[in-house]
């Protein structure tokens, strides 16, 4: 099933300030939109030159927005969500806004970062697979020298130990 997504463009009102933005989006936008099934995040991107943001939804698929705005759930959500929403407009006004359903992804990638530093990637499904079962070979052959070696658990993780300080010596020269 395709992803959905739904975008929505908003400037800046005269009082606002892109700090105040992220703030709100940081702290009361995003842990309330985790909370609706079949949301896979938000993004929200400035838009060079001007004093506009593109704020986009990613949905798992339309069908799963329109269950989850249609549910009893998402009207409570909704109403505990209201003075966010107040608190936004008191910054930004709405200039436009469109839906959009992916139809050709290939290879997508992100890296998550905070605070400048990776901390998580979404890949492929694909790509995720592959690295489970090059990560699965790997462990299975380390299991089958293990066996092999008849080398006690202390003098494995000693041994071990040793390999990991090596190569990290070498790594920070």
């Amino acid at each position: 099933m395709a992803r959905f997504m739904t975008f929505k463009r908003w400037a800046l009102k005269d009082v606002g300030e892109e700090s105040e933005l992220l703030r709100l989006v940081r702290e009361k936008i995003l842990p309330a939109y985790v909370k609706i099934p079949g949301c896979l995040g938000l993004g929200l991107q400035r838009i060079e030159g001007t004093r506009s943001y593109l704020a986009i939804q990613y949905w798992e698929s339309k069908a799963a927005r329109e269950a989850a705005i249609s549910s009893h759930a998402y009207s409570e959500w909704f109403n505990a969500y209201k003075p966010t929403l107040e608190e936004w407009h008191t910054i930004a006004r709405l200039e436009e806004e469109w839906e959009c359903q992916d139809v050709l992804v290939c290879g997508e990638r992100f890296v998550v970062e905070r605070n400048g530093e990776p901390v998580a990637a979404v890949v492929p499904t694909e790509v995720y697979e592959q690295s489970e079962e090059a990560r699965g070979a790997f462990f299975a052959r380390v299991r089958a020298a293990s066996e092999r070696a008849d080398l006690p658990s202390d003098d494995a993780e000693a041994l071990a130990d040793e390999a990991v300080r090596a190569v990290r010596s070498i790594t920070e020269e």
